[in-house]
């Protein structure tokens, strides 16, 4: 379920023409809801967490963070696991980060990291649009597990007056 914090100033924007100062909180949008959960052993991309977005204003900036909690596992056939978190606007990747794992290469090591990705972008317009926080295992080494056992998993856009 997503979730929406507004300010009340007692203006709105969109329909008073008002203007808001500069640096002013407009909504925080964000959802936890997990998209995959589960054991992943191949290199697709894997949505952890998506969030329908409609900015309040055409001139805002949008703060876009991806959260993402799992367990590496080096399946006992490698000390070297590498990952990737994204964060995608639709289907176009607009941030992109890399991990690596080098610690052990037994079945049952885990680590359990939290991985963020941030992203700043102008709204330019009012229009809807849905972002996706996503994980992309780099090779055939090792397993992810997604679980909201292993940490915080969500999308969070916040939007502030330019």
């Amino acid at each position: 379920m997503a979730t929406v914090i507004s300010g009340d100033t007692g203006i709105d924007k969109v329909t008073d023409g008002a203007e808001m100062p500069s640096g002013s909180v407009l909504q925080i949008a964000e959802s936890s809801v997990l998209v995959t959960s589960g054991v992943v052993t191949n290199t697709s991309e894997h949505r952890i967490c998506s969030l329908a977005f409609t900015p309040k204003s055409a001139t805002s900036k949008l703060i876009i963070e991806g959260v993402v909690g799992l367990q590496i596992y080096g399946n006992e056939n490698t000390t070297s696991v590498e990952w990737r978190i994204s964060l995608f606007k639709g289907s176009s990747s607009i941030s992109l980060g890399y991990f690596h794992d080098n610690l052990n290469s037994g079945n049952t090591f885990h680590k359990t990291p939290q991985c963020y990705r941030t992203f700043k972008e102008n709204s330019s317009n009012l229009n809807a649009r849905t972002y996706h926080v996503q994980i992309k295992k780099e090779g055939s080494n090792g397993r992810l597990n997604f679980s909201n056992t292993y940490g915080s998993n969500l999308i969070r856009v916040t939007e502030i007056e330019a």
